[in-house]
């Protein structure tokens, strides 16, 4: 899962992420482990994650599994974005 976060060159990417969910429908255990590998991997980098656009369902997951404790969700992707 981390591919997706690596640059390939041996380089992390950018320590401040946000991750649009304005498309996400479903979310299921890989999608929880994926945002636990990005939100390390941004902490490793004095980084962090936000969430912009997380549909209810998700949001719900999210709250069970105790993630929406370590990553702040924003309701618009503007809204996630720094200033």
């Amino acid at each position: 899962m981390g591919w997706a976060f690596d640059s390939g060159a041996g380089e992390k990417c950018a320590p401040r992420t946000v991750i649009d969910f304005e498309h996400v429908t479903f979310m299921d255990c890989s999608g929880i482990s994926f945002l636990l590998y990005a939100h390390r991997a941004a902490q490793d980098s004095d980084g962090w994650l936000r969430l912009a656009n997380v549909p209810p369902p998700v949001q719900r997951l999210l709250h069970l599994v105790g993630l929406d404790n370590l990553m702040p969700m924003y309701a618009t992707l503007q809204a996630a974005l720094p200033s």
